[in-house]
C-alpha cells in the first residue's frame, strides 16, 4: 500500500515538473481607456481651417485659414480616453500581431496563450489542464475586455433629452445615459463582463473527462475533446 501511495505521489510530482519547465509566452496586457489617440479635431493632420468672417474674397465671401490644431497643438495626436469601439479595435489589433509572432516563431496555441509544439506532449491530462487554466481562453466578442459599447448612446455616452421650456420651444440638451451612467460602455453580452470564453459544457471547465475502461485497462482520466483540455471554448 505505501509503495502504491509513493508511486502515485511520485507520478503527480512529474507531472507538476513537467508543467512548470512547459514554457508559456503570455499575450501583451490589455488596452487601457486612456491612451495616444490622434485628435478628434484634426483627425491626426494636425491642421484645423478657421474662418475670418470679416474679410471676404471676391469668390466665395468669406477667407478660410489653415491653422495649428489648438486641441492637440499641431502634434495630431495625444493622450485621451478612448472610445469603447476604439479600445476593442486597438486590442483585436494587438491580439492578431501577437498571434502573427507566435505562428512565425513556430509555437502552438494553448487557451489564451502559446507554448512550444513538444512542450506540452508528456503532460498528463491534469497537467494539461492546470497549465492552460494559468492563462484562460479570452471572449471572443469583447478580446478579454469585458466591456462592449452601450447599446443606448452608442458608445458616446451621452444622449439627448428634448424638453419645453416656459415658452413652448422644444429644448435639447446633453446629458449622461441612464443605461451606461456616463461611461459609454456595458458588461459583453456574451461572457457578461468575466472577461472569459464560456466553459466547456462536457467537462465542466475542468478540461479533463473520464474515459472508458479499454480491454483489460480501467477508465482513466484524459483531454477533454470537446475543449481539447483548455476547458474553455
Amino acid at each position: 500500500m505505501k509503495c502504491l501511495a509513493l508511486g502515485m505521489a511520485l507520478v503527480l510530482a512529474m507531472a507538476l515538473n513537467a508543467e512548470d519547465s512547459a514554457p508559456l509566452f503570455l499575450p501583451p496586457a490589455d488596452v487601457q481607456p486612456v491612451a495616444d489617440a490622434p485628435c478628434l479635431i484634426c483627425h491626426g493632420a494636425g491642421k484645423t481651417t478657421a474662418e475670418d468672417r470679416g474679410v471676404r474674397s471676391s469668390t466665395t465671401g468669406k477667407t478660410v485659414f489653415i491653422v495649428t490644431c489648438r486641441t492637440c497643438k499641431g502634434a495630431g495626436h495625444h493622450v485621451r480616453r478612448l472610445s469603447p469601439a476604439e479600445r476593442i479595435e486597438r486590442q483585436r489589433t494587438q491580439r492578431q500581431q501577437f498571434d502573427r509572432e507566435q505562428l512565425a516563431a513556430g509555437h502552438v496555441p494553448l487557451a489564451g496563450a502559446y507554448t512550444e509544439r513538444s512542450a506540452t506532449d508528456e503532460l498528463s491530462p491534469e497537467a494539461f489542464a492546470h497549465l492552460a487554466q494559468r492563462c484562460p481562453k479570452p471572449c471572443k466578442t469583447c478580446l478579454g475586455l469585458g466591456i462592449e459599447p452601450c447599446r443606448k448612446c452608442k458608445g458616446t455616452g451621452q444622449i439627448t433629452e428634448r424638453e419645453r421650456d416656459e415658452d413652448g420651444e422644444i429644448v435639447e440638451t446633453e446629458v449622461n445615459c441612464p443605461t451606461c451612467h456616463g461611461t459609454a460602455t456595458q458588461p459583453c453580452r456574451r461572457c457578461d463582463g468575466s472577461r472569459l470564453a464560456p466553459l466547456c459544457k462536457k467537462c465542466g471547465g475542468t478540461g479533463v473527462v473520464m474515459g472508458k475502461a479499454k480491454n483489460d485497462l480501467p477508465a482513466q482520466l484524459e483531454r477533454c475533446r470537446s475543449c481539447k483540455g483548455e476547458g474553455r471554448k
